[in-house]
């Protein structure tokens, strides 16, 4: 099912068919999720429009924020202080620590709207290729986003599951190790970020499973 819905997509996008990610993604749902039935569809349809209207006054916030640090000079500040590092890596490793940083206070979308604006220009002027630092930026949002002392995401695992949150900190422990050593791997050897690109090595292998 894997192969299949990472490969699929590829091999429809090779011949023009930009709608095989969501065609695909919604087969496999079909298949993977237990006594699901088309009846559900409309409920399903509701719930993912409740959700979207939970999401739009957070987008209005975040864009009315990065307006306001725009004005006030934040921008400036923020880059010069990263530019003023020095060098690829240097750049990069603090440009990785605000997202970071960002990402235990605040949702991933915001951190988005707000810090992405600032920061890829200057990734950029230093030479990181723009896949990779989006690549980056998001995981490590979302790595902030399950992160102690706050880590939201954990909350609300907590509040759904009914596990108690320092369980479940016990347990993301590891999981939360291993993101950052990836994280890390993406940013030291850009390919990484690369390779499921048109001319990447998976990208040509999972091209050829999908027949």
């Amino acid at each position: 099912i894997i192969v299949g819905v990472i490969s699929y997509p590829l091999n429809k996008l090779m011949k023009n068919r930009p709608d095989a990610p969501v065609e695909e993604r919604s087969l496999a749902s079909m298949v993977v999720v237990e006594g699901f039935t088309p009846i559900e569809i409309p409920s399903i349809v509701v719930r993912s429009a409740q959700i979207t209207g939970i999401l739009a006054p957070l987008i209005a916030v975040s864009v009315v924020m990065q307006q306001i640090l725009s004005l006030l000079g934040a921008q400036q500040v923020i880059s010069g202080f990263v530019t003023g590092m020095g060098g690829y890596y240097p750049v990069l490793f603090t440009a990785m620590a605000i997202v970071f940083v960002a990402g235990m206070i605040l949702e991933s979308l915001p951190v988005t709207i707000i810090l992405a604006p600032i920061l890829a220009p200057i990734a950029a002027s230093v030479g990181v290729d723009p896949i990779q630092f989006a690549v980056i930026f998001l995981v490590g949002a979302s790595i902030g986003f399950i992160t102690p002392p706050y880590g939201l995401n954990l909350y609300v695992a907590s509040g759904v599951t009914g596990v108690p949150y320092f369980r479940l900190l016990r347990y993301a422990t590891m999981y939360l190790v291993s993101l950052v050593i990836v994280w890390f791997c993406v940013a030291i050897f850009p390919s990484l970020s690369n390779t499921l690109l048109p001319g990447g090595y998976l990208f040509e292998l999972l091209s050829g499973l999908g027949g």
